[in-house]
């Protein structure tokens, strides 16, 4: 008989209950049916009805007492330009099928955000306009009309005018004597995430103070206690979404240096321990540089925390993350097929494309291929800038990319799709034991040419079958390697406690195809 086979938390006197637990990249180099929902934790404005019940921490979606179910009903509730709404509309505009739920957090204490544009005169005025882009939306246009004639004061009042009134975006404007300020609508740091780019269209003789994309500033104050109430809400509520999408970055605003991200990873990891057995995701984004981006991953180093990374990218670091969690959710379906798990050049082809959709810098700035092999290599999942003004996922990796403790690099569980398909198989696993079992009485296998088990009655080889069921189901989609997950697996009825029956999955997970090298030698 093989040794007891032992899970985290899980000792002789357990309730009674199928418990998992996934052990990621163990053994040697060379190895290799449920709900998966997604939730956004993010702040909201005054203006939304959620508001005014922050304090509760009440989650929304589309089986909630208030439902949440389309972007208007997000406006609705979080406020028109929050980032709350802005990141459920980039969700729903790459998926509208995977349920999605809403967790408002309470904002910081401190200031907002601002980013100040001066237009100045200089030579002739003529008939022309002025575009202002706030983030990855569509530029407000604001006309300058030189018969009136149009003056730096009025043109900046009309510019705050066009911006006022178009709702969604997440600032609001003021002027005064030809100084346009954008104020963010959510007090706090993060708002320096926020990317403006103003630009004359046509006509002569206005000028601006910014030419270039540039990020917002003066944002001041954390809401690391409006993000700790809400995950401590998450944590007693016994709900499984599958995917937490964070407004909070992985950057020097939200990493480690004000820990709240690293409240959410501590959260992913005590939520996926087998006596809770609540096996979920973390998806943050950053617009930071690598180097800095890299510091967060290095410390997480999770293989359930990924983050998504573009620098100076006008998409802040939430709603990259909502476009991301979007895509992976949108293919990695039950039942799982090989082609749900790989998400290379993912928004660079025919299938892809109009789905990711997220944005090149407009500063015209793009990673280099060495940045981006060195992003893969430590925990990031990089952007590519591709033909069109588009990007596209280079390779989605997971943060897990040094053996704890020694600071060695491990690649066997840097790939996402690795972790979809241990989720997966082990979900399947237990929906299968659960449905096949259901209140049995436990005995050991019969001798050889001894009778069966009676009906109602479980043996660790009625077990075996079950489990040797989902594997080879897994191993016909090319998920797995059958042959060799069923050479090590392990099936027995322990001695202490005499009632438990414990498997064993040595799951050999195919690797993910990322590289075909090609050779043409002229002869």
């Amino acid at each position: 008989m093989a040794s007891p086979i032992t899970l985290t938390g899980i000792g002789p006197n357990t309730l009674p209950g199928v418990y998992g637990q996934i052990n990621f990249a163990q053994g040697q180099l060379s190895l290799g049916g449920s709900n998966y929902s997604a939730i956004i934790l993010a702040n909201i404005t005054s203006s939304g009805s959620a508001y005014a019940g922050i304090a509760n921490n009440q989650v929304y979606g589309p089986d909630t007492q208030v439902t949440m179910q389309t972007v208007q009903d997000a406006i609705n509730l979080f406020g028109s330009g929050s980032p709350a709404h802005l990141m459920v509309a980039d969700f729903m505009a790459v998926n509208k099928s995977t349920p999605l739920y809403v967790l408002p957090v309470a904002a910081a204490t401190g200031s907002a955000a601002t980013w100040i544009l001066t237009l100045t005169t200089s030579g002739t005025l003529t008939n022309g306009s002025i575009s202002l882009q706030v983030g990855p939306d569509a530029p407000v246009v604001t006309t300058i009309n030189a018969s009136i004639p149009d003056t730096v004061t009025t043109i900046a009042a009309n510019m705050a005018a066009n911006i006022n009134a178009t709702n969604s975006l997440p600032v609001t404007a003021t002027s005064l004597a030809g100084v346009l300020t954008l104020t963010a609508k959510v007090v706090g740091a993060r708002g320096n995430w926020l990317r403006c780019y103003a630009k004359v269209l046509s006509g002569t003789g206005i000028v601006l103070s910014q030419t270039q994309p540039s990020f917002a500033t003066s944002g001041v104050g954390a809401d690391t206690v409006g993000v700790a109430a809400a995950l401590a809400a998450l944590a007693v509520n016994g709900q499984r979404y599958y995917y937490y999408i964070p407004e909070a970055g992985a950057d020097t605003v939200d990493g480690y240096l004000v820990a709240t991200f690293g409240d959410f990873v501590t959260q992913i990891q005590q939520l996926a321990t087998p006596v809770v057995g609540l096996r979920q995701r973390l998806v943050a984004g950053s617009v930071d540089s690598i180097a800095n981006t890299v510091q967060v991953s290095t410390a997480a180093n999770e293989p359930r925390v990924e983050i998504v990374c573009l620098p100076t990218c006008e998409t802040t670091p939430g709603r990259l993350a909502a476009r991301a969690a979007a895509a992976y959710s949108l293919l990695e379906v039950a039942p799982l097929q090989a082609s749900g798990v790989n998400f290379d050049g993912f928004g660079n082809d025919a299938t892809s494309t109009g789905l990711f959709n997220v944005a090149a810098p407009l500063n015209g700035s793009a990673p280099s291929n060495i940045s981006l092999q060195s992003a893969t290599l430590t925990g990031l999942t990089p952007l590519q800038v591709v033909r069109g003004g588009k990007t596209a996922i280079v390779k989605r990796v997971t943060t897990r990319f040094f053996t704890n403790g020694s600071g060695t690099f491990d690649g066997r569980i840097t790939d996402g799709g690795k972790v979809t398909i241990c989720d997966q198989f082990l979900d399947d696993l237990q929906t299968q034991i659960v449905a096949t079992f259901p209140r049995k009485l436990i005995a050991s296998d019969p001798a050889a040419g001894g009778q069966p088990a009676p009906p109602g009655v479980c043996t660790p080889a009625l077990v075996r079958q079950v489990v040797q069921g989902v594997i080879a189901n897994y191993a016909s989609r090319g998920l797995i390697n059958g042959q060799s997950t069923l050479a090590n697996l392990v099936v027995q009825r322990e001695v202490s406690p005499t009632s438990r029956i414990s498997v064993q999955v040595g799951l050999f997970v195919n690797d993910l195809l990322h590289t075909v090298v090609l050779q043409v030698n002229q002869q």
